[in-house]
C-alpha cells in the first residue's frame, strides 16, 4: 500500500467518493493528508495530524471507499498507523470515532476501533485513545 500526500486544490483523486471526501477534508497546520492506493488502485483517503508537541498521533479521518470496503483494507491502514506513529516516537493514538457516510454505523465503528484495542474516553462519547506499546529492542 503507498501513501501519497495530497496538496490543497489536488486534482489528482479520480474515485468520486474519495475525491468528495478530500475537498470536504479539515486540513490544519499539523494536517497530512493522503491518497492510499495499492498496484494503481485508489482505495482509502486517511488524514493524520503529526503535532510534535504532542504525545498523541491524531487520525482525523479514515475513510476506505464503500467498493472496497471489509475486506481487511482499514485493518491494514490502522496498522501501518500505528507503526508510524511509533517510529516517530508518539505514545497514544487519538480518534473521534464518527461514521463519514450514512451507510456505516456509529456502534458499528465503534466496535470496530474496540477490537483493534481502543478505549473510550470519559470526557467524550466519540473519542477514543490507543497507547502504544514499542517494539521489543
Amino acid at each position: 500500500m503507498e501513501f501519497q500526500e495530497l496538496m490543497m486544490g489536488d486534482e489528482m483523486v479520480i474515485n468520486p467518493e474519495l475525491r468528495e471526501r478530500t475537498e470536504h477534508a479539515s486540513i490544519g497546520s499539523y494536517t497530512h493528508p493522503y491518497l492510499v492506493r495499492d498496484r494503481g488502485e485508489e482505495l482509502a483517503f486517511v488524514s493524520l495530524d503529526y503535532n510534535s508537541i504532542e504525545e498523541q498521533l491524531v487520525i482525523y479521518e479514515i475513510f476506505v471507499h464503500s467498493g472496497v470496503r471489509h475486506g481487511g483494507i482499514g485493518t491494514h491502514l490502522q496498522q501501518i498507523i500505528e507503526s508510524v506513529a511509533i517510529k516517530r516516537g508518539y505514545t497514544e493514538i487519538l480518534l473521534h470515532a464518527r461514521p463519514l457516510d450514512h451507510r456505516t454505523q456509529k456502534s458499528d465503528l465503534r466496535a470496530w476501533y474496540e477490537k483493534r484495542g481502543y478505549e473510550w474516553q470519559d470526557d467524550d462519547q466519540d473519542t477514543m485513545l490507543k497507547c502504544l506499546k514499542p517494539p521489543p529492542p
